[in-house]
């Protein structure tokens, strides 16, 4: 009998594909672990909310089919097939499924259920066929996702949003206008006591973009712990927002992951990367951290339908590898591969 699971994460909820701004290392493990016979992973890049949707949905629809074909071409009878696969074609006629807003979607089918959600991290088209689920495209979404806030100050309006290193998303418009009468300073203060409401117990860094001369006045006012107050941005422009924000926050975000790249880089006897090696010391609990190279993770090179079984033995064992660590507790990182020590798909630096 087939489960539908069409939800925010990897085997959570029931209903309709969710936002999934982050993916906890639980449930990666728990896509992981789902084995057997037509598991068919679905990556398909998406658009933002407002846009048109149709070339989405017709371009999964050819996805689908591909994969269609593909069964059928290695032995599974038509109702095998469907079988494998009806979960996905249930979404293809979800309209409020392509309504909804992700830079990716990502769909996860069997015989048993069909888990599937938009992620803000990027995807490539994508399918995989095999005994298993492909988790290497999620792989992004374990680090990163820490919110931050960005406050936009022009001349004439304000507006506050909720950032990750994916995106931005506008939030309380309406509790941002300005009040005729109202002096600058005193609008600011409002502002003020907006952000500390929507941080609440959050500790999130709030970014603050505009001309000099309001960042100044708003500095003045402020009271939240957290500002981060570049040089004068001058006039940013919406599309703008995520580039210039994450270009300041960035180093506050991620300042523990960027040490681990520099240890890493840095060489030494505690780093390997060697796969059959780095897995082996996966394996035994050794590895506090894992480099994957992003190229590997979203199976670079390869056609859009890739069959497992002919992936090859080493994306077996990064998956392997990848597995092992988190059900250790340590940490994986994505890298460009030009970054990787030994240009390898995996490296490591083991624990002390």
């Amino acid at each position: 009998m087939r489960s539908a699971q069409v939800a925010a994460a990897p085997g959570s909820g029931h209903g309709r594909a969710q936002g999934a701004p982050g993916l906890q290392a639980d449930r990666l493990l728990r896509l992981a672990a789902d084995r057997g016979e037509g598991r068919v992973s679905l990556f398909l890049p998406g658009r933002r909310a407002g846009q048109s949707f149709p070339d989405d949905r017709i371009r999964f629809t050819g996805l689908v089919r591909r994969v269609g074909n593909t069964l059928r071409q290695d032995g599974f009878s038509a109702s095998e097939a469907e079988a494998v696969l009806g979960g996905a074609w249930d979404l293809v006629d979800d309209l409020w499924l392509w309504e909804t807003a992700g830079n990716g979607l990502a769909v996860f089918t069997s015989p048993e259920s069909t888990r599937c959600f938009w992620v803000p991290a990027p995807l490539r088209e994508l399918a995989t066929i095999g005994d298993r689920f492909a988790v290497g495209p999620l792989l992004p979404l374990l680090n990163g996702t820490a919110p931050y806030l960005v406050l936009l100050l022009t001349g004439d309006e304000t507006r506050l949003f909720r950032g990750t290193r994916f995106e931005v998303e506008e939030i309380l418009a309406s509790s941002l206008l300005f009040d005729d009468g109202m002096s600058l300073r005193l609008h600011f203060r409002r502002l003020d006591a907006v952000v500390r409401e929507v941080a609440g117990e959050e500790k999130m860094p709030l970014v603050v973009l505009g001309a000099r001369h309001l960042q100044r006045l708003y500095r003045e006012v402020n009271t939240y712990p957290d500002l981060v107050l570049p040089d004068g941005t001058g006039d940013v422009s919406l599309d703008e927002v995520h580039r210039r924000s994450w270009t300041v926050v960035e180093p506050v975000l991620l300042a523990d992951e960027h040490a681990a790249v520099a240890e890493c880089e840095a060489g030494g006897g505690r780093v390997i990367t060697e796969p059959a090696e780095v897995l082996a010391a996966a394996r035994d609990g050794r590895v506090g951290t894992l480099f994957v190279s992003a190229e590997a993770a979203r199976y670079a090179g390869m056609s859009v339908v890739v069959r497992l079984s002919e992936a090859g033995a080493a994306d077996e064992l990064v998956d392997q590898a990848v597995v092992a660590v988190l059900a250790g507790c340590g940490s994986v990182i994505t890298l460009p591969v030009l970054r990787m020590p030994g240009r390898g798909p995996l490296a490591a630096t083991l624990r002390a």
